[in-house]
């Protein structure tokens, strides 16, 4: 199981976002018109426009857009760490994926739509992970990546499984919002074993490159890990001729 944490807040403020415009001066009128001909008894009706109207207000907040569970960085954090104690001789990794524009979907198409990309992507992606490592929603378009202990052996496998995983998220956001382009940044981190610094750390330095990021990559180029990438050294070339 992948565990991903997906808000309830999100769901309740979605519905409430689907009764902005002229729903909610409409059902406020079949309202009046119930008190009107069934009297006080019609205010049982009201209490279910009354619970999503209640739920507005968050729909305007920042909160209320798609913001993953507030433990989600921490809790990939300790899945670090454990695997790090496991394996005290062994290398570790994590990757980190961001949806850009995702700010601009949420103006021009609500919370609602944010919510389906995000749940659309890590659909996808946890489709290409194997049932081992870990996936997290790490909030504003963000999405983490642990890979089990065993399954990625040197930086080369985890840059190309970093591709396969943007590659993924790509397809997911094309099928879910075709007419909107949003392209996928990612970071591939290698922790070095012996690393003295934190895992909480390194998550958080992570995500900080993220967001720093000034362009997604192309899709050609094959991410490499940027801690401590190493490359093989070749053999000399024989004599021409």
């Amino acid at each position: 199981m992948h565990p991903v944490i997906v808000s309830l807040r999100s769901r309740i403020g979605a519905a409430s976002e689907a009764l902005r415009g002229p729903q909610l001066p409409v059902l406020g009128l079949a309202l009046a018109l119930a008190l009107l001909w069934f009297g006080a008894q019609a205010l049982w009706l009201a209490l279910p426009l009354l619970l999503l109207v209640a739920a507005l207000p968050w729909s305007a907040r920042p909160a209320a857009c798609w913001t993953g569970a507030p433990d989600q960085p921490a809790e990939m954090a300790r899945a670090l760490a454990r695997q790090r104690a496991g394996a005290p001789g062994s290398d570790t990794a994590f990757i980190l994926l961001a949806l850009h524009g995702i700010a601009e979907i949420r103006a021009r198409h609500g919370p609602g739509m944010e919510d389906r990309l995000v749940t659309t992507c890590l659909d996808h992606l946890a489709r290409a992970l194997r049932r081992e490592d870990g996936l997290y929603d790490l909030g504003g378009g963000r999405i983490g990546v642990v890979p089990a202990a065993g399954n990625m052996e040197g930086d080369e496998l985890v840059g190309v499984l970093a591709e396969r995983l943007r590659r993924a998220a790509g397809t997911a956001l094309a099928s879910a919002l075709p007419d909107t382009p949003i392209r996928v940044s990612l970071v591939a981190e290698v922790i070095r074993a012996g690393a003295r610094q934190g895992t909480g750390d390194l998550v958080t330095a992570g995500l900080a490159r993220l967001d720093r990021a000034p362009a997604p990559l192309e899709a050609a180029d094959v991410p490499r890990p940027a801690s401590g990438f190493r490359t093989r050294a070749q053999p000399p070339a024989g004599p021409a001729g």
